[in-house]
């Protein structure tokens, strides 16, 4: 499946890297995009999305 995640405290490369990272570790071979102007990650994965936002929350961010 594929979520789409307004994370507005994404202000960088280095955010979209953390993310992207923590994301990773949940499943990696999940296909992850992290738009730092539009504030949008973009998961396809087939973790349940409660588990995708949890990873985005413990690596430190909030979900719109």
């Amino acid at each position: 499946m594929t979520f789409k995640l307004k994370v507005p405290d994404i202000a960088c490369q280095g955010c979209a890297d953390t993310i992207t990272e923590s994301l990773l570790t949940l499943e990696p071979n999940a296909k992850v995009e992290v738009d730092v102007s539009t504030k949008i990650v973009t998961v396809e994965s087939t973790v349940p999305l409660e588990n995708i936002k949890q990873a985005i929350i413990n690596a430190g961010y909030t979900i719109e």
